[in-house]
């Protein structure tokens, strides 16, 4: 019932040994790689393992198209990189139109997103610069909402 204690021998003590010893060199492998110890020019040329691309920022931009409306009203982003998710909740085929708003001038269209055979949800990633942009469904362009893209303080 009761478990006699077993004594520590030789091959037990080697392989706590062993398991300690490759812990802490993989702990300072992970600070070396940190960036807080020098490396060498090697290392520096490639931020990145190869086979892998940079990781891109893209900030996420979450519309729905309602019947007679769409939400939100008014979005507030960084200059950059947009990914813009649709959410079709008017069961037909529509169009997303995002036109760049420019005083005394006609508006510039600056994205196109579509879901065609009633598609509930669609994504469209593209590029904004500071400035405002409105946005609407077209088969109903007075319904709009706007972006604001304001470059960070």
């Amino acid at each position: 019932m009761f478990r006699k204690s077993v004594p520590l021998n030789a091959v037990t003590l080697f392989s706590v040994l062993l398991l300690s010893l490759a812990a802490s060199a993989s702990d300072k492998r992970a600070s070396d790689s940190d960036g807080k110890s020098p490396k060498s020019g090697s290392e520096k040329a490639s931020a990145t393992p190869q086979g892998r691309p940079a990781a891109i920022h893209r900030q996420l931009v979450r519309v729905w198209v309602h019947n007679d409306d769409i939400y939100p009203y008014v979005v507030r982003v960084k200059p950059g990189r947009i990914l813009l998710v649709v959410e079709n909740r008017t069961l037909t085929d529509i169009t997303l139109i995002v036109e760049r708003v420019l005083p005394g001038q006609a508006r510039q269209l600056a994205a196109r997103v579509s879901a065609v055979r009633k598609a509930i949800r669609v994504n469209g990633e593209f590029v904004l610069g500071a400035g405002e942009y409105v946005f609407y469904e077209e088969s109903q362009p007075d319904v709009k909402g706007t972006i604001i893209v304001r470059p960070p303080l």
